[in-house]
């Protein structure tokens, strides 16, 4: 029964046909049910009026026959004139009293459910009547009528008639019932009627609306709705009706400009890997060139100012293509994060000791400020981190004429997760600030502020970039700036504490590979490539270490020679004629597990690719490669991929010394030639180290140049290396070595 009124009134909630349904019945059997009883009430009042009307007559034609009885007291006439007088139902009882109160005569209806009431057989038997009486009279249905009979102006008695209301009252009664009957029927046939006509002429339509509304929501906009009459509900159909086919329209406007967007943007990620590829390509030449160039010793100055031109412009290229293609790979979402642990405090300290000389240079007060219980293990990107903070502190200091620049470091508890904590940075800086127009566009790709631009520097992506990793740390990057005051640009992001067992302590021991350690077995090579520039400059780099190399043109002849010569390991591009690398790579996957040997992956396969993009690499991999090299790529990650994958020893430059000359003599200053790289570099004092860091960070070829030729006369031989690199557009190398020397140092 609960579960039933539940219903019914959810049903009635939910239901507005079935709510105003029953608010209007109700209503019409509200007023049925009032004008029927009021109706019942006139009546019954015109019943009794006439009824006592009725017995007042009965009662003066009685006074008018009774005085001459009452005078020869002639008994038998009374009565009988009394019996006759109670023949009507109503009446109850009739007597005659004379004027000294004495009982004449009587007639007392003992059948008279009314008399049954109120006495007993014994009282009706009594002579008591006039007390019977009294009682009688005190129901509520009796009501009694009295005249005086007279003869001649003689008083002679009172003629007393009692009668009862009941009839009418039950008649009443009766009627009102089959008023209400009458009413409720009437209303269930109104009911009904109005249902039928509701159904037909409301609730259809509002059923079809809903199912069209709904059918919107589902996303079909073929439907149309058909109402059938000219009214509201028809109008509000031929309305939706527009609506849909406005929306349809507009749909198909949608689905096309979304089509075109989408084709759009998958050209332009064509476009952008084409070009990654286009580009890489040729740079791996000309960098890869132009480092091998560097390291010959019959290199003139000029050949070393032509190759530092070369070198210095596809640096500056790359740095461009890589920004560029940055950009595309977060908009593409391929840009994830990888955390790691790193002393959080030896990082801050490496940013300042970075930033700190070009900031003196510019007699800027350079601070830091961080608390001294600032947790010092964490786990978070550290790249990523390093080059948000490197980008906002290289703006501050270089748009920043007098005054200060800091850092400020905070730690926030972090609910979300045991052990972490949200570190609040805040780069602020008394600069030149930002308009309040171009703080509205400064977070966007290619814009810069007007100071930005006059400076000509620059492609108006590194605050977009900042941004865009900040967010993928789980934080925010904001700005609040005024002109002419400065800036403030600050962001937190979740850091978890680590133990500093977790940390990887970097090694500052990088050395120069200059051939192949002996007793091991010559490693066959193959290059899959069809570039002729990348041939050479790969050919050349692994034969003079002492691989045994081939080349192959396309996938196909790749395949073939692979046949022939069973390679230890393929360097295979992936973008070639006739075959590409990864068709390559599965047709020897495929021959391979064909092999008597029924051997698998015998010959390792490194893709060696100018696409930048993550899916390029996923592919590669599905494809069955093994590892995956992006152009344009160092010596260093080739000699890497071999040492992992083949296990190969090397002889690095300082094992052993050359045989063809001992020393080398500059400026009346002997250096030994097989003293390692890094050990001359830690040798250099830490300031001049610091400089030159922070030079190479910026890719400043003046100004690292300018630190060699301060240390030239001393430093000779290490010069001349570092000076190679420098032309060779390797300041990757330099700030690898200086970064690690510079950390052993710090620690």
């Amino acid at each position: 029964m609960k579960n039933l009124r539940k219903f019914l009134v959810l049903k009635f909630q939910n239901s507005v046909a079935l709510r105003y349904l029953t608010i209007a019945s109700s209503f019409v059997l509200a007023v049925q049910l009032v004008f029927s009883l009021l109706q019942i009430s006139r009546n019954q009042t015109q019943q009794m009026t006439n009824l006592r009307t009725q017995v007042e007559s009965r009662a003066d034609f009685l006074r008018g026959v009774a005085p001459e009885a009452v005078f020869d007291l002639d008994f038998l006439y009374l009565e009988t004139m009394m019996q006759q007088a109670t023949e009507d139902s109503d009446i109850v009882y009739s007597v005659i009293i004379s004027h000294d109160g004495e009982l004449l005569t009587q007639y007392l209806n003992r059948e008279q459910p009314l008399i049954k009431l109120v006495a007993s057989e014994s009282e009706t038997q009594s002579d008591d009547l006039l007390g019977l009486l009294v009682k009688v009279d005190q129901l509520p249905y009796v009501h009694q009528v009295q005249l005086p009979i007279e003869s001649f102006g003689k008083p002679l008695g009172q003629l007393r008639l009692g009668y009862s209301t009941q009839r009418v009252r039950s008649e009443s009664v009766k009627a009102a019932l089959e008023s209400i009957i009458r009413a409720l029927l009437v209303s269930f046939l109104l009911a009904l009627l109005t249902i039928a006509l509701f159904n037909r002429q409301v609730y259809k339509p509002l059923t079809s609306l809903r199912k069209f509304a709904q059918g919107f929501e589902e996303g079909n906009l073929d439907q149309r709705i058909e109402i059938g009459c000219p009214d509201e509900i028809g109008q509000v159909g031929n309305a939706l009706n527009r609506m849909a086919d406005q929306l349809q329209e507009n749909w198909v406007k949608l689905a096309e400009a979304l089509d075109q967007s989408i084709a759009a943007n998958r050209a332009k990620s064509e476009f952008l890997a084409s070009m990654s590829h286009e580009l890489r390509t040729p740079l791996n030449a000309i960098l890869g060139f132009s480092e091998l160039m560097a390291r010959e010793k019959d290199v003139t100055p000029n050949q070393k100012r032509t190759l530092d031109t070369i070198n210095r412009s596809g640096e500056h290229l790359l740095s461009l293509i890589n920004d560029v293609l940055e950009m595309a790979k977060i908009e593409a979402g391929q840009t994830l994060i990888e955390p790691v642990a790193f002393d959080l405090h030896h990082f801050l300290q490496t940013l300042h000791d970075m930033l700190s000389i070009r900031a003196k240079a510019q007699n800027l007060h350079f601070v830091f400020d961080y608390p001294s219980d600032l947790p010092r293990y964490v786990k978070a990107d550290e790249r990523k981190l390093r080059q948000v903070l490197l980008n906002l502190l290289s703006n501050a200091v270089k748009f920043t004429k007098e005054g200060s620049v800091k850092l400020q470091v905070k730690t926030l508890p972090d609910s979300s997760q045991a052990q972490s904590y949200r570190f609040k940075f805040a780069v602020e800086d008394t600069g030149l600030g930002i308009s309040e127009e171009n703080l509205t566009v400064i977070f966007e790709p290619f814009e810069q502020t007007e100071v930005g631009r006059n400076s000509q520097q620059g492609t108006g992506l590194g605050l977009a970039i900042s941004r865009r990793y900040v967010r993928l740390m789980g934080g925010d990057l904001t700005v609040s700036s005024q002109l002419g005051q400065g800036s403030t640009f600050q962001f937190s992001v979740p850091m978890q504490m680590v133990e500093a067992i977790d940390v990887k302590v970097a090694s500052a021991e990088v050395k120069h590979v200059v051939g192949l350690a002996p007793d091991q077995d010559t490693c066959r090579l193959l290059i899959v490539e069809d570039v002729e520039e990348n041939q050479q400059l790969l050919t050349r780099v692994l034969e003079l270490v002492g691989f045994e190399v081939q080349v192959a043109t396309n996938g196909m002849e790749g395949v073939e020679c692979w046949k022939e010569w069973q390679p230890h390991l393929i360097w295979m591009d992936m973008r070639m004629p006739v075959m590409d690398g990864l068709e390559a790579t599965r047709h020897i996957r495929d021959l391979e597990k064909n092999q008597p040997s029924g051997k698998k992956h015998s010959t390792i396969i490194i893709a060696l690719t100018a696409f930048a993009f993550e899916d390029h690499r996923t592919m590669a991999l599905e494809a069955g490669c093994d590892d995956y090299v992006r152009k344009p790529f160092r010596e260093q990650n080739l000699f890497e991929k071999l040492e992992q994958h083949l296990g190969v020893r090397y002889l690095y430059e300082g094992d052993e010394p050359d045989k063809s000359e001992e020393s080398v003599n500059v400026n009346s200053t002997s250096v030994a030639v097989n003293e390692p790289i890094d050990k001359q570099i830690a040798a250099m004092p830490r300031d001049w180290l610091i400089k030159l860091h922070e030079a190479s960070i910026q890719l400043d070829r003046e100004a690292v140049s300018q630190l060699l030729q301060q240390v030239v006369d001393d430093h000779g031989a290490l010069v001349n290396e570092l000076q190679t690199w420098v032309n060779s557009f390797r300041f990757d190398k330099i700030t690898d070595y200086t970064a690690d020397i510079l950390e052993v140092h710090h620690g």
